[in-house]
């Protein structure tokens, strides 16, 4: 609220701060920056709260603690006692996990986007103010207290939800005779048929090779028509970027690679970083503790960078 009690507005005296936003005024944090990161959400057609985030005003903790403190709910930090119920990826994606019973609420809560807006009006989805809690701090609980279920995530959701992109779990048998069949028909040819003949042959198949080649390079060397060169989306339009970074001992590099990603031309709240790093990568970590990565989430660890990909990177992407 202004000194007037009316809602604090924007340096440019439009529109008043979003509901995201405009709570932390009573938390102590800096008008002006709140009225910095409800232009700039404005401009990128994103919330108030990932664009403040974004910003590196206001920390990911210190932010849900002050809207733990607003809502008068409590802030579960570190040890998160999640109960049976805590489902990966389900409780990840929807940002919200059951807890034990002697916790201080029956669930936590992560709200991201508009779901934050949704909270401060007082709509749970439990029905009643459950804990709160960042992403961060849900995402690794979820992790931890749930090792099989990523592991099963990683090995069948392919074949799941998409299995006309997977391996097909079929007998290699058939697939196998039917190769050395065709394969041994090739040879008894080779062997029976006049040597003219076979060179004749296996010149033609490789024309129809270098002409396909030809097609794909020349298709790609083809510039659309009718589109203007200097053509681009206002920022408000542009989707959200998930970026994988994976890094094995690279630690020498992290503050170059940092600055160089901090210093792309995008909205910083529809840019998600991701750096995916080997568990036993000490130096690598440390270095990436080190950086500032303010508009980036922080590393991944895993055993293997595939499973890293394969079981995190999916569910935490934007």
């Amino acid at each position: 609220m202004s000194i007037l009690g009316l809602p604090f507005v924007s340096q440019a005296g439009v529109s008043p701060l979003p509901p995201d936003l405009a709570f932390l005024l009573d938390h102590g944090v800096d008008p002006a920056a709140l009225a910095k990161a409800a232009d700039r959400a404005r401009a990128w057609g994103t919330d108030g709260a990932s664009a403040l985030l974004a910003s590196g005003t206001v920390t990911e903790e210190a932010y849900y603690r002050a809207l733990a403190a607003e809502l008068g709910t409590p802030f579960l930090a570190d040890a998160i006692p999640l109960g049976p119920g805590a489902r990966y990826p389900e409780s990840v994606v929807a940002g919200v996990a059951p807890l034990l019973p002697g916790a201080p609420a029956a669930f936590v809560l992560a709200p991201r986007g508009a779901a934050i807006a949704e909270v401060l009006g007082g709509r749970s989805p439990m029905g009643r103010m459950p804990a709160l809690t960042t992403p961060r701090a849900l995402r690794e609980a979820v992790f931890s207290a749930n090792p099989a279920g990523i592991a099963a995530a990683a090995a069948d959701s392919l074949q799941v939800h998409r299995p006309d992109w997977a391996l097909k779990a079929r007998p290699m048998g058939p697939t196998l005779a039917i190769a050395g069949l065709i394969a041994g028909l090739a040879v008894v040819a080779m062997v029976e048929l006049p040597p003219t003949l076979v060179v004749g042959l296996w010149t033609a198949v490789q024309l129809v090779l270098l002409a396909m080649v030809t097609l794909r390079v020349a298709a790609v060397s083809v510039e659309a028509e009718g589109v203007a060169a200097d053509a681009c989306l206002a920022d408000a339009d542009l989707p959200v970027y998930t970026v994988f970074v994976a890094l094995h001992r690279e630690a020498a590099v992290v503050p170059r690679l940092t600055a160089a990603l901090s210093a792309f031309d995008y909205p910083a709240a529809k840019l998600d970083i991701k750096f995916v790093i080997e568990a036993h990568d000490a130096e690598t970590a440390a270095a990436l503790a080190a950086a500032d990565l303010r508009r980036n989430d922080p590393f991944l660890r895993s055993k293997s960078r595939f499973e890293a990909f394969a079981s995190h990177g999916i569910v935490t992407g934007r």
